[in-house]
């Protein structure tokens, strides 16, 4: 078999497996994960209810039902349950979460409006680790002379918001970017100058695996290659984050601007997710917590 044809074979395997993963991982049953935090200003701790001092709580951390939070003097804690109910603990307040809320709490216990998209999260994360990735789909044949290619190594993106993106090499003037689906029909061949494609709505399709390349052109030097594979998301995925997108934007609130940012993680939406944590951290510029997810994200 040619090189080409091992390439789509393993395009086409890769996005089987990407697919796999997150079908299985929205039919896995109820977990014991009840809430997630997410907002956090200060300090917070979450513990067993027993004797342990427990552990330091960070953002998106998932709540297990039983498990007690504490939050310290001056500190805010938004805390959104499975089925979309939200608290925020403020000052020094103690709770204790059941399945769908608090059972017991002491100090100043709010509750906040619901969200839509909590299930959906639990749903789709793989682990409990923000910004962790579906490594199914890996980047190939990629030259460390032509770096910095976006979607790369399994990233999903939005069918119709989707562009190709890479680093300019110093002294070359002209790319060529060229654009496959997973069964190798060319879809896009194109000339540029400048570091990045965006591609017209309707090339891309839902829930859809593609393969791309760029290759530098010049007249003397050897040509330098690099390419790399992602997927878009389905219609039912982008419909989700779409209307949860214009809730959270619309309420120049933290913490739905973050619970944003979680569900893109988890969707894999590398790029949105950093942007959006970018939002929330224009909201509250010197929160540790959203400047350590952005590095737990690797946003930059």
């Amino acid at each position: 078999m040619n090189k080409m044809g091992i390439r789509r074979r393993t395009g086409a395997l890769g996005l089987a497996i990407l697919c796999g993963i997150i079908v299985s991982s929205l039919m896995a049953g109820p977990d014991d994960r009840a809430a997630i935090v997410c907002f956090l200003e200060g300090q917070a701790r979450v513990s067993d209810g027993g004797a342990s001092l427990g552990r330091e709580l960070q953002l998106f951390d998932w709540l297990k039902a039983g498990s007690v939070v504490e939050t310290a003097a001056e500190s805010r804690m938004v805390v959104a349950f499975a089925q979309g109910d939200r608290y925020e603990l403020k000052g020094k307040a103690k709770a204790t979460l059941t399945a769908n809320g608090f059972a017991s709490a002491s100090g100043t216990l709010i509750k906040l409006d619901s969200v839509p998209v909590v299930a959906q999260v639990l749903a789709l994360s793989a682990d409990s680790k923000p910004g962790s990735r579906l490594t199914a789909i890996r980047l190939r044949g990629s030259n460390p002379e032509l770096a910095g290619l976006y979607p790369a190594e399994g990233a999903a993106v939005l069918a119709d918001e989707a562009a190709l993106s890479f680093a300019l090499v110093e002294g070359v003037e002209k790319y060529r970017v060229e654009l496959e689906d997973a069964w190798g029909n060319k879809l896009l061949s194109v000339e540029t100058a400048s570091p990045g494609v965006a591609l017209s709505p309707g090339i891309l399709k839902p829930g859809a695996g593609y393969y791309w390349s760029v290759r530098t052109l010049d007249k003397i030097k050897l040509s330098k290659v690099a390419d790399a594979e992602f997927v878009t998301l389905s219609e039912d995925q982008a419909k989700i984050r779409k209307a949860f997108q214009a809730r959270a934007r619309a309420s120049k609130d933290a913490a739905q601007l973050l619970l944003l940012a979680r569900l893109d993680s988890a969707l894999n939406l590398r790029r949105e997710a950093c942007a959006t944590l970018r939002e929330a951290q224009a909201l509250f510029p010197q929160n540790a917590e959203i400047k350590k997810a952005m590095d737990r994200m690797d946003c930059r």
